[in-house]
């Protein structure tokens, strides 16, 4: 819950936010919803957490996010007030962090080709294959 969130210690948040586990979205940009939640942890007590994001923002994966998110990051408030913050992102993004694995359920599309059999037009048949593996099953499907 919310609350729970916003109580976390430092240590804590950058604990969690250093796991490869973490699911923080159902959309391709899971790691701008990362960088969000930083945002309101620090801004639930600005005054004491201020300080605190450089240390916190090695442990968001700027690597996974398009330019266009990592500059309109640049450019929040709490990143500009903080010489600090914005020197770690600009490290972060020039050294790549291509050390930094994709989230759990990142970028894991599954590529399926479904293919119906044309030679028996009475065939409720189906191959469903897997290309990246390259294993098929065969289904049976109603009309």
């Amino acid at each position: 819950n919310t609350d729970e969130f916003y109580s976390l210690s430092v240590d804590q948040l950058t604990e969690i936010l250093g796991h490869d586990w973490l699911k923080a979205s159902i959309n391709d940009d899971e790691e701008i919803t990362v960088w969000e939640a930083v945002v309101r942890w620090v801004e639930h007590s600005r005054e004491d957490r201020q300080q605190l994001l450089p240390s916190i923002l090695p442990h968001v994966r700027f690597n996974l996010l398009t330019s266009e998110h990592t500059a309109a990051i640049l450019e929040h408030p709490l990143v500009m007030e903080d010489s600090g913050s914005s020197e770690v992102i600009r490290n972060a993004v020039q050294k790549g962090s291509s050390d930094m694995n994709t989230r759990l359920g990142m970028n894991t599309y599954l590529d399926m080709v479904i293919l119906f059999r044309s030679s028996d037009h009475n065939s409720k048949e189906m191959l469903c294959m897997n290309p990246r593996i390259g294993r098929h099953i065969s289904c049976q499907y109603a009309e």
